[in-house]
This record gives structure tokens, C-alpha cells and sequence, in this order.
């Protein structure tokens, strides 16, 4: 357990560092992650994203175009 949470941990930072928008989301479209570049770009705290879909976040017409686009 320890393994796993100090490679979640690893990956994240990476991920943070990353100068462009980053996310991962589940098979069913709910977003499960976003890097800190994703957040600061969609203007979101961490803890709105984890379960939201794309017409959760979005207007309709943006929503439509990322899910064509998965």
C-alpha cells in the first residue's frame, strides 16, 4: 500500500509540473484527475472535479465537442 500511494504520488507531481492541461478520466467519462495546469486553466478546486462529466464542467457545446473528440 505504501508502494502504490508513494508511486500515486510520484505520478502526480510529475503531472503537475507539466506546462500543459492533463486529466484522466473513467471508461464512463467521469473525470477522476486533473494536473494543476487543467484545474488553474478551467478554474476549478481539485475537489469539484472527481466524478464530473464534461457537461458537468462545460457549456453544452463544449461538452459535446470534447466528448466527439475522447
Amino acid at each position: 500500500l505504501l508502494a502504490l500511494r508513494e508511486n500515486r504520488n510520484r505520478f502526480c507531481s510529475f503531472m503537475d509540473h507539466l506546462p500543459m492541461p492533463a486529466w484522466i478520466k473513467q471508461a464512463d467519462g467521469r473525470y477522476v484527475w486533473g494536473n494543476r495546469r487543467f484545474l488553474e486553466i478551467h478554474r476549478l478546486p481539485e475537489a469539484q472535479l472527481a466524478g464530473k462529466t464534461d457537461f458537468d464542467l462545460f457549456p453544452g457545446d463544449v461538452a459535446k465537442l470534447l466528448q466527439e473528440h475522447d
